[in-house]
């Protein structure tokens, strides 16, 4: 065979092994890691009983989690999801769209993100981002 033949043929195989590999990576989906740990941290001190901790999580200050940690308190009383598993996060972003807001000069991080946990029951915590951290804005259970 012609090497020169041979050479193109190796470097049109690259090339197209790299476009399958980026369409599936643009198109798969994108976990928000960091609102899932917070998410999940606050799942773990509200089991472990350490309510102030928890409270320290939240954006506070507003009425789905209490203005105060007394009213978070008593509004994290009402149910809880022990050990749970987390399912999916809302809405869904795909690395494509991170990537795409990203080369326009766009924040790549949502404002408000939904992770969902199964429990006996669906629970969600709804998380929003604050002077760049991510805080528990609402939280329970819902129906299915």
């Amino acid at each position: 065979m012609n090497p020169k033949l041979s050479k193109f043929l190796i470097s049109a195989s690259l090339v197209m092994i790299l476009g399958f590999v980026l369409f599936f990576w643009v198109k798969t989906e994108y976990r928000p890691t960091q609102a899932i740990e917070v998410a999940q941290d606050f799942l773990d001190k509200l089991e472990l009983k350490q309510i102030p901790r928890a409270y320290a999580l939240t954006v506070q200050n507003n009425k789905y989690v209490g203005r105060t940690l007394a009213e978070f308190t008593r509004i994290s009383s009402h149910d809880s999801c022990k050990s749970g598993q987390m399912k999916y996060t809302f809405p869904f972003q795909s690395n494509g769209n991170r990537l795409r807001s990203w080369l326009a000069g766009k924040d790549v991080e949502m404002l408000e993100i939904s992770v969902e946990f199964e429990c006996p029951y669906p629970y969600k915590i709804i998380l929003r981002r604050v002077l760049g951290q991510w805080k528990i804005f609402n939280f329970g259970a819902h129906a299915g």
